[in-house]
This record gives structure tokens, sequence and C-alpha cells, in this order.
């Protein structure tokens, strides 16, 4: 689930428009014995310059215009402004584990119930309480083949879970049957105004893991939270390191790569002022990283990278009949070769 987190960031871009308040975290849709949270806000991205920015560069393209019309075509939603926030969690630390919430407007219930029925005509279905849920097979036949089950809540609401055990536990936290997250828990604080991309883990240092950095799978705390607010462009992270001596490995590193990317840009160059803006402070285990810039500034380095990143595909996406036309020339005039070798 963790991974499933990471890809809602790579196309979060595609989400934003104007929107009239933000989603944030919602407690009481969290078990309370949750381990790890990650909250994407899209109306609160919408809301943001840097989101109109980003939108602006992201839906020019005709093939995500096409792909956003064949997810409403689908789904009823309009992700331009009907996806309101999804919440992940898990109450362990497992790799492919955990819960997903997707809150959005206009969720055609019976055309995703018609189209999961005729992709996956092996799924079921059974009551839970006075909730349907669905559970089908992905990757069918395949080394990657597992079961997944999903269930609507409320008008908004879509829960997806590899585990029908934890997806029925989370039906039980939204109906109140089963107790959520208490507003004192380090995952339910209140996150800084305008974030929009919020992730936290408690006790990692009491169980095993899958993270790959040692500080981070020993630690007993971590949070992070990416957003805008007017036009300053944020992001603050909290880690309680296993000890005092970890904390300070992490703050020599951190130096370590301000210096480094100083060395690379230059002290005028706008990459190095805007990193400028990042503080660190160390207290014991504790470590608090603070970072601001001007969202003009980083909308203009998206835009720049952006344009990079076209000029590439560019460069290296064939055009023409098609991916294959060059090799088949670079065939058709080896063949002519042979042929004319055989004649002479």
């Amino acid at each position: 689930m963790m991974r499933i987190a990471l890809s809602i960031v790579a196309v979060w871009g595609l989400l934003l428009a104007q929107s009239a308040e933000g989603a944030p975290l919602r407690a009481k849709d969290v078990a309370a014995s949750a381990k790890w949270v990650v909250h994407v806000d899209f109306d609160a991205m919408r809301d943001s310059k840097l989101g109109a920015e980003v939108r602006e560069k992201c839906l020019a393209a005709e093939n995500a215009q096409k792909k956003l019309k064949h997810f409403q075509e689908d789904t009823g939603v309009d992700l331009t402004k009907d996806m309101h926030s999804v919440t992940l969690y898990d109450t362990r630390f497992v790799e492919h584990g955990g819960v997903a919430i997707f809150r959005a407007a206009h969720i055609d219930k019976k055309k995703l119930v018609a189209k999961l029925k005729d992709k996956h005509p092996d799924h079921s279905t059974e009551q839970h309480g006075d909730v349907t849920i669905s559970t089908w097979t992905e990757a069918k036949g395949t080394k990657h083949e597992h079961h997944v089950s999903g269930a609507f809540f409320g008008a908004d609401a879509v829960l997806f879970s590899r585990d029908l055990k934890q997806l029925k536990a989370a039906v039980d936290v939204l109906s109140g049957k089963a107790d959520a997250l208490s507003t004192e828990s380090p995952l339910a604080e209140e996150a800084p105004k305008g974030t929009f991309f919020l992730v936290r883990g408690v006790g990692m240092d009491k169980e095993k893991t899958p993270f790959k950095a040692a500080v981070i799978r020993k630690s007993k705390q971590l949070s992070y939270a990416f957003g805008q607010d007017g036009n300053t462009v944020f992001a603050q992270g909290l880690l309680i390191a296993p000890s005092a001596d970890a904390a300070d490995k992490v703050r020599h590193v951190v130096e370590g790569f301000r210096a480094l990317l100083q060395l690379r840009f230059g002290e005028r160059d706008k990459k190095w002022e805007m990193l400028r803006g990042l503080k660190m402070a160390v207290a014991g285990s504790t470590i608090v990283m603070e970072w601001e810039g001007n969202g003009d500034d980083v909308a203009k380095l998206i835009a720049e990278h952006h344009g990079k990143m076209g000029q590439w595909r560019d460069h290296h996406t064939p055009h023409g009949d098609g991916p294959d036309k060059k090799d088949e020339q670079k065939k058709g005039a080896h063949r002519k070769s042979a042929q004319d070798d055989d004649e002479d």
C-alpha cells in the first residue's frame, strides 16, 4: 500500500483545478491502532498557486485529456474537480498491507460495479453490516496474482484493501463500531495550513518494517508535510531517531548534502537560493527540519523541469508510423544489402 502512495504523488498534477476548501486528514477515518498514515488532500492542491501551475502543464497533453475523459465515463468522477482526498493507513508495517480510502464527488456506483463484473467475472460479494463488500482477483495467472476487496461507504467514499479482514475492520471504524485515532495521537496532529501531502509513522522501533534506511527502521516517530500557504511553498519534517548519536549523524548528512549542492550550483543560482530556506534543529534524538520557498520560484523550476522532460521524450520517442519504424527501416536496409550481394 505504501507503493500506492508514491503512485498517487506521481500523478497529483493531473488533479488540479479551483476549489473552495481543503480536505484534511480525518482522524475518525483511521483505526486507533494504526502505525502509519499517508494523506493526499487534492482540494488543497487545487487551492494552491503551485497546483494551478502544474495543472496547466500536465493537462496540456492530449493523452492526459483522453485519460481524464475515459475515467469520468467509467466512474462519473471528474478528476480535475471531484476528487477530494486519499487516505492510506495500516495497523502493521508490511509491504502490501493497508487500507486506501478515496473520497470523491459524483461517484457512479452502478457504472463501477458493472465494470468490475465485466472485468472480473470471478468476483464475489458479501454483506458486512449495511455495507456490501466485493472481492476479486488481480493479475490472475501471474506470479503477482492477489485478491483485492472493495466497498462503497456513504455517498463519497470507496475503500480498497488486499486483506478482506482489514477492510471489514476499516468499515467498522467509519461506522463508529470500532475505535478511531485519538486526537492526541501523533498521527492525528493538525497539519500546517495548506498541506496537501502528509506522511506519518509511529513505533517503527518496536517491530520489523520494510524500510531500507536503518535510521527509519529503528526510529520512534516520523512525520513529513508538504504544501503551500499563500505564495509560500513549505516542507516540514520530524524524526525521533533511535539515539542522539543517530540524530547527529543525520544532521551531518543533511549539512553535507547542502554543501554539495552549493558547490554544484553556486550561491547565485536560484536552486541554491531556495535551499537557503532549509532549517534544521537537533535536540537529543529529535530532528526537526523546515523549508520554505517562494511559490513563483518553485513553479518556475517545475516548468523548466517539465520542459526538459518534454525535450527528452521528443528525442527518445520515435515518430511517424510507430515505435518500430526505425527498426524496420534498418532491417529493410540490411535485407536490401544482402540481396545486392547475392546478385553480385
